[in-house]
């Protein structure tokens, strides 16, 4: 697909009422020279642009794209560990020692 937003036409709706709206810079794409840019309506190729052409160091993207990814998501959704509430899976047979 040639589109962020994979043609969603409910996620292309609520990014355009979000951007006409100037709500967008809360919740768009962190991306330091260009605020406000959103990314869910950008080609596939814009996105890859932006991506390829930012000075930020890898460790501030993780940082920032963590802080993103939380934004976008209602708390009340969130775990509240990180940690599998069940035990290993173990494999048998030939796979079991890989």
């Amino acid at each position: 697909n040639s589109t962020m937003h994979d043609n969603d036409p409910e996620l292309l709706e609520r990014e355009k009422r979000r951007n006409l709206s100037g709500d967008q810079h809360g919740k768009s794409t962190p991306i330091d020279n260009a605020p406000g840019w959103n990314e869910s309506l950008a080609t596939a190729s814009e996105a890859f642009v932006k991506a390829d052409r930012t000075t930020t160091s890898i460790h501030e993207l993780q940082e920032k794209t963590v802080n993103y990814v939380q934004s976008r998501h209602d708390t009340n959704d969130r775990l509240e560990t990180r940690e599998a509430s069940y035990l290993r899976d173990e494999v048998d047979g030939p796979l079991g020692s890989a």
